[in-house]
């Protein structure tokens, strides 16, 4: 069976993470599919000065599916207040 999906790059338009960011990816991965999630850029999570940012991934791989995640190192910089989290499912 040949598969058919996508690579997408997660690519940052700006700085991040600040204080005040939220980051949320989402995504559904459909029956017989394959995603490629690539990161083109480590994350800093920079001094907040008191503030806080968050970054979350929720996914739903469906029956047949794949999903890949190719992340880059992940930075915590002094004083920076960062709530992580990451949610996969499989039906």
């Amino acid at each position: 069976m040949d598969e058919c999906g996508a690579t997408l790059a997660l690519t940052p338009t700006g700085a991040l993470l600040l204080a005040g960011d939220s980051v949320e990816l989402e995504c559904v991965v459909a029956d017989g599919l394959t995603l490629h999630l690539q990161e083109t850029t480590g994350t800093v999570a920079y001094a907040m000065r008191g503030g806080s940012a968050t970054w979350s991934f929720t996914a739903r791989v469906e029956d047949g599916a794949k999903l890949s995640l190719d992340t880059l190192p992940w930075v915590s910089a002094a004083e920076s207040s960062v709530t992580r989290s990451m949610s996969v499912t499989h039906r």
